[in-house]
């Protein structure tokens, strides 16, 4: 199973001393984080917000307060000191709230850093030096409240070879600059190779010994997440971790382009992940015990609606999600696997609706609505 659960909040949160920080974006108040975190721990679960202190912060310098911290683009400018009382106010607003130790400071996909407003007050400097000093500023203010950081690693890879994670050697001296409360995070959710997870965790291995490592569950691609192929490429990265002795192992699920896709719907790839890290690769018994979580659905939604078939069979289905015969004998396909619980509730609920109505009538619509309101919506995941 899982013990921690990360929320991406870059700037939608409340900061003490820093008014327009996530000002009309929705931010989460100091005290809803505390309700999250709560809510966190009595599921035996760490809260970890994931935040930034470089990049990704466009809709923080729409304010005029935080113009002058820019470097460029969405990019904070390292060295100014404005940056770190900003920082150390971020730092101290969630000592507040959390009560984890572990905070994901981000710094992911800075590609201009030191090429704007920097390089105008300090000339053409090493990148890779500009990125360490930064990260040793935002390490020490972190330290006096005990915090241990995550860092997304790209950064020094991309600085290195000009591409994302592309072939070339890193300074190997850089092991000795990253501070000793950094943990660097690998990401890397497009690719389905043992060898490159291979050789990309051993190239890791060369700067830091404490690697994380992050896959993707496809949720960014539109309405509907990509679960066939994030379950095989974890199941890839899962196997590459395991041999490589990386012991924390976290999946993404994005919300890119207005996040239109529901986060249940990634539940299979979450629900096989947790599989996996178990050492269980076996694909049928992954979908046996999928089948007990479907079972369980459709025992719970039989007690609410007094609705009982004589036989419910799970397999595979070329044509429908599910289907009631005249017997009262209901089949679910076994391909639900890829779709959220409400999903799967939802085609467990309208056959047991076909066996008072064998028809898709008003009054079987009226039923299907009285147990589950939002019926209509939830379709749409099937689109």
């Amino acid at each position: 199973g899982y013990n921690a659960v990360m929320l991406y909040i870059e700037d939608t949160y409340e900061v003490d001393n820093q008014p327009y920080f996530g000002y009309l974006r929705g931010r989460y108040s100091q005290k809803e984080l505390k309700e999250i975190d709560s809510y966190a721990n009595k599921k035996g679960m760490e809260f970890i917000p994931c935040i930034q202190t470089l990049a990704h912060l466009n809709a923080l310098m729409h304010w005029p307060q935080y113009i002058d911290m820019r470097d460029c683009e969405d990019i904070l400018c390292a060295g100014d000191e404005k940056v770190y009382k900003l920082i150390k106010d971020i730092f101290a607003s969630l000592d507040k709230v959390l009560t984890s130790r572990t905070i994901n400071i981000g710094m992911d996909e800075a590609y201009l850093m030191g090429r704007g407003r920097y390089m105008d007050i300090n000339g053409a400097c090493d990148r890779t030096e500009i990125l360490i000093n930064h990260l040793k500023r935002v390490a020490d203010i972190a330290a006096r409240y005990d915090f241990t950081l995550l860092m997304w690693s790209d950064m020094f890879f991309r600085l290195a070879t000009g591409t994302h994670y592309g072939e070339g050697e890193l300074n190997p001296e850089i092991r000795n600059m990253i501070p000793e409360n950094v943990r660097l995070v690998y990401w890397d959710y497009d690719k389905n190779e043992k060898g490159h997870f291979d050789s990309l965790i051993k190239r890791h291995k060369a700067i830091s010994d404490d690697i994380w490592f992050a896959g993707g569950a496809q949720s960014w691609h539109g309405f509907t997440p990509h679960n066939t192929y994030a379950i095989k490429a974890n199941e890839t990265a899962v196997k590459s971790c395991t041999e490589n002795g990386i012991e924390n192992y976290f999946v993404t699920a994005w919300g890119d382009d207005g996040g239109e896709c529901s986060r249940y719907s990634v539940l299979p790839t979450l629900f096989a992940v947790s599989e996996f890290a178990k050492g269980n690769f076996d694909k049928e018994n992954i979908k046996e015990k999928f089948k007990e979580i479907i079972e369980k659905n459709a025992n719970e939604l039989i007690q609410k609606t007094g609705l009982k078939p004589n036989k419910i069979t799970i397999k595979q289905i070329k044509y429908a999600w599910g289907s009631c015969s005249s017997k009262k004998n209901i089949t679910l396909n076994l391909e639900l696997i890829k779709y959220s619980q409400h999903a799967i509730r939802y085609v467990i609920l309208h056959e047991l609706c076909h066996l008072k109505y064998m028809n898709h009538s008003k009054d079987f619509w009226n039923l299907v609505e009285k147990y589950m309101p939002n019926y209509k919506q939830v379709k749409k995941e099937f689109k």
